[in-house]
């Protein structure tokens, strides 16, 4: 995700506001992952980047094993309170994401009192309507009123109350030891400690790139739907719907975001990734796509094997000898296939 934090950090600085400082804190679990160039490149008087590490050490015994995102870096968001000592109040965003206006408007949010403001999460609320779990539960048992389920890409987040009323630890208490499976990881967790907790925002604030059609019964969230594709805020490229992954399923936004990014110093590195077939998002690869070989697949099931052996390997400290030839492996086959399928 360094390229994509890149390119939001850009997005940032084109609308940050002459004048009003506005601060980008990267966080990073990996050493360098938000690369210093990319700091100083964007530096500006009005617009200043700040790099955390969060250490993962946190986050090891928290299990992910149903979670859809099996990377550690997404617990990252909950030490946001703890990183940022100065900070009084942080807006947390996902690195998928294109920003269509400034986001003072957002920052300075009432809050009415709440430690959390967010979007309520259409996907989610579209997909219990239709669809039940068989024992992945996920947190619909713990959630007295599933309607108030928001998406956690983008959050407001009053630090001082984090801090006083200690949601970290309460957050960490639930992950270490769930009542039940978390299917969505972090997600889950903050929905169930804030669930009649936190402060709604404008759902354009958060636009979903793709959204399934809506039935009888789900008037209320087509409605929703629709003043965000009428004039979405803040667009976000949920689950399948990476721009620069190729594999993944195209949404009318992803010129847009194509487009923007053409206008920063990013743009090599996101034809890059592009072009690289990006084989550490083929987890969401679409099995349908009429010109994806078998030897594609191949290359994507030992790619997305070598995420979970990698995560045994870290627990038991290893060196990720298996996991990183298993993945070298993938990415070769999967690259090599992809190249073919172009020359035919």
């Amino acid at each position: 995700m360094s390229v994509p934090a890149m390119l939001l950090a850009a997005q940032l600085r084109h609308f940050a506001s002459a004048d009003r400082k506005t601060i980008f804190h990267a966080l990073e679990c990996e050493k360098d992952a938000f690369p210093i160039y990319a700091k100083y490149l964007l530096a500006s008087d009005n617009f200043e980047i700040r790099r955390h590490r969060v250490s993962v050490d946190t986050f090891n015994k928290y299990k992910l094993s149903i979670a859809t995102v099996r990377s550690i870096a997404t617990y990252g968001r909950l030490a946001i309170p703890q990183l940022i000592e100065d900070a009084d109040r942080v807006l947390y965003l996902d690195c998928d994401i294109l920003v269509k206006r400034p986001i003072g408007d957002l920052f300075d949010t009432d809050m009415r009192g709440s430690p959390l403001a967010a979007c309520s999460d259409l996907t989610y609320l579209h997909f219990i309507k239709r669809h039940e779990w068989p024992g992945r539960t996920s947190a619909k048992e713990l959630l007295r009123d599933q309607r108030n389920y928001f998406n956690a890409g983008i959050l407001l987040i009053d630090c001082v109350k984090w801090r006083q009323e200690q949601f970290f630890e309460k957050i960490h208490a639930l992950l270490a030891k769930p009542p039940a499976p978390l299917f969505f990881a972090d997600q889950d967790a903050l929905n169930v400690i804030f669930q009649d907790n936190y402060e709604r925002l404008d759902p354009r604030w958060n636009s979903c790139a793709i959204l399934n059609a809506f039935e009888e019964g789900e008037e209320d969230l087509a409605r929703i739907a629709e003043l965000c594709a009428r004039d979405p805020w803040i667009i976000h490229f949920i689950g399948p719907a990476k721009p620069w992954i190729r594999a993944h399923t195209s949404s009318n936004y992803h010129s847009e975001y194509w487009d923007a990014a053409s206008k920063t110093s990013f743009i090599g590195q996101l034809i890059q990734l592009y072009e690289s077939g990006s084989p550490a998002g083929t987890a969401y690869a679409e099995p349908h796509f009429p010109l994806i070989s078998a030897n594609k697949h191949v290359g994507e099931l030992m790619c997305t094997l070598s995420r979970t052996i990698g995560e045994f390997e870290n627990r038991l400290a290893l060196k990720a000898q298996l996991s990183g030839k298993l993945f070298a492996m993938g990415s070769k086959i999967y690259n090599n296939s992809a190249r073919s399928e172009a020359d035919a």
